[in-house]
Parts: C-alpha cells; sequence; structure tokens
C-alpha cells in the first residue's frame, strides 16, 4: 500500500549511511583547511593540526547518519504495518537527527515532506 513511500524511505536510509563518506564543504582552522569526507580527515598527516577535529568532525557525522537511517528503518517497519502516526514520528526524528548537516545532507527534508504529504492523504 506505501510501496512508494518505502523506496523513498530506503533512498534516504542509504543516503544518511554515506553522509561521511560522501562529504561536503568542511573547513577546520584558523586558515580554513578543507576536509569534505571522513576519508580525507583519515588521510591527513598525524601532525596535523586540525586532524582530530577533522576526524570528530567527520565520526559524529557518520554517527548523525546511522542514527538518522535508524529513524527511517523503524518508518518502513510502521508503514508496512500501517501505523501512519508511529511513520509519522520516525519519519520527523530522522530529519531533526539531520538538522546539524542539513544544509549539505539534503537528505530527510524531501523525504519528511513528501511522506507526510502521503499520509494525509
Amino acid at each position: 500500500m506505501y510501496e512508494d513511500l518505502i523506496k523513498l524511505v530506503e533512498k534516504g536510509i542509504d543516503r544518511s549511511l554515506e553522509w561521511a563518506q560522501i562529504g561536503w564543504p568542511a573547513t577546520f582552522g584558523r586558515n580554513g583547511i578543507e576536509v569534505s569526507s571522513l576519508q580525507q580527515a583519515k588521510a591527513l598527516p598525524e601532525n596535523f593540526v586540525y586532524r582530530e577535529e577533522a576526524l570528530d568532525y567527520w565520526h559524529n557525522m557518520e554517527q548523525l547518519g546511522r542514527e538518522a537511517a535508524a529513524y527511517g528503518k523503524k518508518t518502513i517497519i510502521s508503514l508496512k504495518k500501517s501505523d501512519l502516526k508511529a511513520a509519522e514520528n520516525s519519519i520527523y526524528q530522522a530529519l531533526y537527527i539531520e538538522r546539524p548537516c542539513e544544509r549539505y545532507s539534503k537528505t530527510w527534508k524531501a523525504v519528511h515532506d513528501s511522506v507526510i504529504r502521503k499520509l494525509a492523504e
């Protein structure tokens, strides 16, 4: 019944799990050194002054992505049970988790809006 929404949420889950790998522009330190992904942060020399800051940031984005994906999975379970209130709540949680990085990640806002619009029909 909600197969189109489930596919949309699955795409959101996949994208969330890739946030730290795909990355986006992020700068560190007084000189604004750009480190745009977890892989780039790991590749920095051990003695690079802002290496730990960059690693912490990208590990945090990786964790946020996993948490948002977990709520996406809860949304799918709720949709399969036709528990629309639970689906709405869990998709909102994914959107909320994305807030610190939504400017670049651009994952859950569109998914949330589509799910809410469809559930309102």
